[in-house]
């Protein structure tokens, strides 16, 4: 992907949050994979949401609307 996006000023991962096996190892690649390109950031969702359980749907992936707010601006201080 990063080959694509070379020219790309600014790309950004989000770690997951997610009750799933996968979660820990994709964000373990991915926090890996960004230090490779000096145009990519790592934003730490996991991080931000872990202990607010409120922000999502009981299914515990889909955000209710205080958790899409947080999202949101996560995204617009990362591309800041």
């Amino acid at each position: 992907m990063m080959q694509l996006l070379h020219n790309v000023p600014r790309v950004l991962f989000f770690t997951n949050k997610v009750p799933r096996t996968w979660q820990r190892p994709n964000n373990l690649t991915l926090a890996d994979g960004v230090k490779r390109y000096p145009n990519a950031r790592l934003v730490d969702w996991y991080a931000q949401s872990a202990t607010h359980p409120e922000w999502f749907e009981r299914d515990g992936i889909h955000l209710r609307p205080a958790g899409a707010s947080v999202y949101a601006h996560l995204i617009t201080m990362a591309m800041q």
